[in-house]
């Protein structure tokens, strides 16, 4: 019995250490925009409203009686538009093309799922993926990618117990790679998360979750410009990081 339960231990031990690390944010070097270049830009699926998420409910009871217990306010949550980030997002063409940049938005969700691994030197800077060969399919310098994992409204729970009001909230990633080297220029975790200010329990409207999330996009769209400007993400306020 010993012998099995050293073993598992051992096991656990060897998944962990084998965890990938997340990736370290890299802002744009001041020097990035000195010499002309061309971007490709591929915006992955968008999102036309908000939803609400309840991280942390992960049994299947749990997250039934989360959904149950904030089924008002998730139901508002869908009523909000995402159109005021998504405007931020096109947006990124006219910043990019005003410091000389050629711009060009391509649509590759199926070369971008069969990206070879990338033998990187052990270097923070070299994404895990190959991105080079996408060179000649989009005709660029350079790829820009920019994700979102979650637009809408958060809750956190352990279990069934809730241990957050709901939040505003965005996530994704904004990444740049070289198509010549597979180096990042830029890599910027969203991270962004606006708490009601006095109490959030008021239905139907719930004025105080709604002025959180446009909140949270606000500041989303701050730290996308940002990000283009070659300040670090650090430099938003808030909770973004």
């Amino acid at each position: 019995m010993k012998i099995k339960l050293i073993l598992l231990l051992a096991l656990v031990a060897i998944g962990t250490g084998c965890a990938t690390a997340p990736q370290d944010p890299i802002a744009l070097t001041k020097d990035f925009y000195d010499e002309p270049a061309k971007v490709a830009i591929y915006q992955k699926s968008f999102p036309e409203t908000a939803s609400m998420t309840m991280p942390g409910a992960s049994c299947l009871l749990c997250m039934a009686a989360a959904a149950v217990a904030n089924d008002a306010v998730s139901g508002h949550t869908k009523t909000l538009s995402t159109e005021e980030l998504s405007t931020a997002v096109k947006g990124m063409e006219a910043t990019l093309e005003e410091q000389g940049m050629g711009v060009e938005w391509v649509d590759i969700e199926e070369p971008m799922q069969r990206l070879p691994r990338f033998k990187s030197p052990e270097d923070s800077d070299y994404p895990k993926e190959d991105y080079r060969g996408l060179r000649e399919v989009v005709d660029a310098d350079h790829l820009m990618v920019i994700e979102f994992g979650h637009i809408g409204v958060e809750r956190t729970y352990a279990n069934y117990v809730p241990t957050s009001s709901p939040q505003g909230a965005v996530t994704g990633t904004l990444y740049m790679v070289d198509l010549n080297t597979n180096e990042y220029y830029l890599f910027d975790p969203i991270h962004v998360r606006v708490p009601v200010e006095g109490d959030w329990k008021e239905p139907p409207e719930f004025p105080g979750v709604t002025m959180a999330y446009f909140e949270a996009l606000e500041r989303a769209k701050i730290q996308i410009g940002n990000a283009l400007a070659g300040k670090a993400p650090l430099e938003v306020a808030g909770e973004t990081r």
